[in-house]
């Protein structure tokens, strides 16, 4: 069993892993950790709902979850077993289903782990898991693609990982309804981050950002799936409940971007996130 801190109290000891460097992962490598007597803070939960605009903050938004998830995921990167430098892996795919709402007034128990394929050159793919467990009744399951990008074998890696022409709209866009627009300012990253706990410096500081080689500063990939999230539930009236995202280009702040969706009567509402002149496609997922 383990502790969870908060992922600011993990910031550190995370950007320590870049003393790692790049070592090879020849075999396959899994961890497995527990996370026992979680708490969950209503009050940030009703904060974060007010802030990403779901119409009952008092309701529990299943986005949320995976802000429990991602804590579980940073603490496994941070275990001295984790064979690779944390800052860099890109976050690539992204499924959360929320099977049952939790009892807010209980802790929950995070039974975690990540498998990585081993392989002499190219990109890494590691893969977490984390399941929300209340005593015996598992709540939720959120699973997370990840690259670790290096060389050898790199133009392989990435035409296995990603379509040949990533980043283009898909031909079939008049199937989608226009969902609106999201205007992200210069300081939506500082403002995600008090409600959600991600201080990643690429999110909030633009000096940060280009230290690590990136244009300027970045939107938060799940700031933008949990803006979808509340614009769909509003628009047709559901309670989202399972979400799948392929983050596909990240948005550099301040920008504007637009939300697509289809609304052909299936249980299943698919989605996109654009610019505004729909030549760029940020992120590609379903919602039920």
């Amino acid at each position: 069993m383990a502790h969870l801190d908060s992922i600011p109290q993990m910031l550190l000891p995370v950007m320590l892993t870049l003393r790692r460097g790049n070592p090879p992962v020849k075999e396959t490598f899994s961890l497995e950790k527990t996370f026992e007597n979680v708490a969950l803070d209503a009050d940030n939960i009703k904060q974060y709902s007010a802030f990403c605009g779901f119409q009952n903050s008092a309701d529990f938004p299943v986005t949320w979850l995976y802000l429990l998830a991602q804590r579980a995921q940073i603490a496994m990167m941070r275990d001295g077993k984790f064979p690779l430098a944390a800052p860099g892996m890109v976050h690539l795919t992204n499924s959360l289903e929320m099977l049952q709402k939790p009892d807010l007034s209980q802790p929950v128990r995070l039974a975690s782990s990540v498998t990585i394929e081993g392989k002499p050159s190219g990109s890494l793919f590691p893969q977490f898991r984390v399941e929300v467990w209340q005593a015996s009744t598992l709540v939720a399951v959120c699973k997370s693609g990840y690259i670790a990008k290096r060389g050898g074998g790199e133009k392989a890696a990435n035409k296995s990982m990603s379509p040949k022409d990533e980043g283009a709209l898909p031909p079939d866009s008049s199937a989608f309804k226009d969902g609106g627009k999201i205007v992200m300012p210069s300081r939506i990253g500082w403002d995600y981050a008090k409600v959600s706990g991600d201080f990643n410096p690429i999110h909030i500081s633009g000096v940060m950002a280009k230290a690590f080689g990136l244009p300027g500063k970045l939107a938060h990939g799940w700031y933008s799936v949990s803006m979808f999230a509340s614009v769909i539930e509003r628009i047709k009236n559901m309670s989202v409940r399972k979400i799948d995202v392929q983050f596909q280009k990240p948005v550099l702040l301040p920008n504007t971007v637009a939300l697509e969706y289809s609304d052909d009567g299936q249980a299943q509402t698919s989605f996109r996130i654009t610019s505004v002149d729909k030549n760029i496609v940020h992120l590609l997922g379903n919602v039920e």
